[in-house]
């Protein structure tokens, strides 16, 4: 009996524990995850309100989707971007103008609560139509005309418009009142399980995270970062690329009508500025400003975010209600020579005598 063929027995050896326990992953790296999430991703949902932090943590980066809006039936385009989180693609394009028709089982308000209590306005349906300049006003545009002196022209692409107001469902902040300071509102009209961007000034401005501009940066009220701090942007037919992600320059509405489709792109975050103000991502061909801030009664767009984070979502999330974890430990495999040997074993020769070894792996724990 001699080193060759004992090498041979614990070769065979480790093979069989190591395909006991391949799949593990780094012990000391271990993540606790529940179960049902670890086997969902993007690919594996087909509704907007299905989406969870844990879902969108467990997607592939750039991983995309189209999910439908149990509200109305509409489809959205969806993707995990650069930033970690996942963004939809396209438009909101939610009709909020019937009374008690959302709910917190499917938009993101209090639990147990519906929105609007009241029948909301549509304005600018015609010529005839006209906005406000009420900043506390929830009103919103389905297929805005454009006013003569105008620019740009309405395309069903770029969703619909909505103030401030109506963007957050109301205006209201922890304490329930009308948000400032850079303050976030706690409700939006996004899908349950997603929320608006928050922007403002500061390190936290997600507008900017996801252009591309380092998370150091402090990011100052209406300065244009295009070319000092976005991550490769360009402007093309209307369309921002920045980050590898794509936004469309929809325009806006306000009480001079629908203008600067295609050349300019407004989106409502959940971060107000003053009473009056709210901030928004602005761009256009040569700008790109994560912290603008203009009037709370403007109609601009929506995109809507899930973090890869359940601590976003701090009351709609319980990790103690979890039952089921899967836990990933790396495979640790010992062989313990320690009789007959007078030497330390050379790899590169046959070495002769008696070895004594235990074999042994973490398969329990």
């Amino acid at each position: 009996f001699n080193s060759r063929s004992c090498i041979y027995y614990y070769i065979c050896a480790i093979a069989l524990i190591c395909g006991i326990v391949p799949s593990l992953a780094l012990l000391g790296n271990y993540n606790v995850t529940p179960a049902s999430a670890a086997r969902k991703t993007l690919s594996n949902i087909t509704t907007m309100q299905e989406m969870t932090p844990e879902i969108c943590a467990n997607s592939a980066l750039g991983q995309s989707n189209t999910l439908t809006d149990t509200r109305d039936g509409k489809a959205y385009s969806i993707s995990r971007l650069a930033d970690g989180n996942c963004w939809m693609t396209s438009n909101l394009a939610l009709d909020i103008s019937k009374a008690n028709s959302l709910s917190s089982d499917d938009t993101d308000i209090a639990e147990g609560t519906t929105w609007p209590e009241t029948d909301i306005e549509t304005p600018m349906e015609t010529e005839d139509g006209t906005w406000t300049t009420d900043n506390n006003a929830i009103l919103f545009a389905k297929h805005p005309v454009k006013l003569a002196g105008n620019d740009g022209v309405y395309r069903d692409e770029y969703g619909y418009y909505y103030t401030w107001c109506a963007a957050t469902a109301g205006c209201k902040d922890s304490d329930g009142n009308n948000p400032a300071n850079n303050v976030d509102a706690i409700s939006s009209i996004c899908p349950k399980g997603w929320r608006l961007p928050r922007s403002g000034t500061g390190t936290t401005n997600e507008f900017a995270i996801v252009g591309g501009i380092p998370t150091t940066t402090n990011i100052t009220k209406g300065t244009n970062y295009w070319s000092n701090g976005a991550k490769n942007p360009s402007f093309t037919n209307g369309i921002l690329t920045v980050n590898n992600s794509k936004w469309l320059a929809a325009g806006a509405t306000s009480v001079a009508g629908f203008y600067y489709g295609g050349s300019y792109g407004y989106y409502w975050s959940s971060t107000a500025d003053t009473a009056d103000h709210a901030y928004h991502l602005f761009f256009s061909n040569r700008s790109f400003g994560p912290a603008h801030s203009y009037n709370k009664y403007d109609g601009r767009s929506i995109r809507c975010l899930t973090p890869a984070s359940s601590t976003d979502f701090p009351d709609r999330f319980d990790e103690k209600d979890v039952e089921v974890v899967a836990v990933r430990v790396a495979p640790v495999i010992s062989i313990d020579a320690t009789s007959g040997m007078k030497e330390e074993v050379d790899p590169n020769k046959i070495t002769t005598g008696t070895i004594s070894a235990t074999v042994s792996a973490n398969t329990t724990y």
